[in-house]
């Protein structure tokens, strides 16, 4: 049994390709002499040229899971021929990201949120697009003229403070509400350290909910992103159902928390391209 499990796992690591899902700056598989790009694969023992110490990369391995791809932080694992130049063998430049456990979901369009604490979070929470339509629970969060939600934040050291737009009972968050042109957001994307107040205007009171990083991803690039992955693992023999598991497993580890229902309606939509309904 034990020489079985040695034999496997030698024919396992001797078959083992990356797949590149996403490059953040230039990385060069020398190897073949081109640049990584996603949908290529690469061998653990192709040499990788990175051209800036910034440069990553997302792979996911045919046999273990998901890696970010980066300069190794250990200089002994730097091609010792490199002279100037950042050079390392792909296997020793990843590290695996690691598991945040399965998404939780509130129910598709039947759900609505009775604590916003636990639906944003205190860290980071991850908008698909520039907008979100949140259905708040009508005893916890009565939405009126007289109460409502303000996020207060800072763009570029100057304070702001914003109600939030309402329609019935759903909260709709929007972008381009909370900031006046896309060189306010952080890093390209992020309103960072978000204070979501409940606020009665009757009795002049204001109570803190949470405090959150909001972070707008484009949602073209997370579909691009996602039709990456989807002909990986098909060619891994997975089932829509698992595919579509796997991807909320993925957006969870790879970003974080967001609306789970936008989520799986964003990657249902996408899987739908690459499997036909079921007769």
């Amino acid at each position: 049994m034990i020489l079985a499990a040695i034999v496997m796992f030698a024919f396992q690591q001797a078959n083992e390709f990356y797949h590149i899902i996403k490059v953040d700056g230039t990385i060069v598989n020398t190897s073949s002499g081109k640049n990584l790009v996603p949908g290529d694969n690469i061998k653990p023992t192709d040499r990788l040229e990175f051209k800036s110490p910034y440069a990553t990369a997302l792979v996911i391995s045919n046999t273990r899971g998901k890696f970010t791809l980066k300069m190794p932080e250990n200089k002994d694992l730097f091609d010792s021929k490199a002279d100037t130049k950042l050079l390392a063998m792909a296997d020793n430049a990843v590290s695996p990201i690691d598991s945040r456990g399965m998404l939780a979901t509130r129910g598709i369009a039947l759900a609505e949120v009775k604590d916003l604490k636990t639906y944003l979070g205190v860290d980071n929470f991850y908008l698909i697009g520039k907008t979100l339509s949140v259905k708040l629970n009508k005893t916890v969060y009565p939405m009126s003229e007289n109460q409502f939600l303000v996020f207060t934040y800072n763009l570029k050291s100057q304070n702001q403070s914003k109600k939030i737009g309402f329609s019935n009972q759903y909260l709709n968050i929007d972008r381009d509400a909370l900031i006046k042109s896309p060189e306010d957001l952080q890093q390209g994307n992020s309103i960072k350290e978000v204070q979501v107040y409940k606020f009665d205007k009757t009795a002049n009171k204001n109570d803190l909910i949470t405090k959150v990083n909001l972070v707008f991803l484009d949602e073209e690039k997370l579909k691009q992103e996602f039709d990456v992955v989807i002909p990986f693992l098909k060619d891994q023999n997975m089932d829509r159902l698992h595919v579509i598991d796997y991807l909320r497993s993925y957006f969870n580890d790879v970003y974080g928390n967001t609306d789970a229902d936008v989520l799986f309606l964003t990657i249902n939509k996408e899987v739908s391209k690459f499997f036909q309904p079921a007769q």
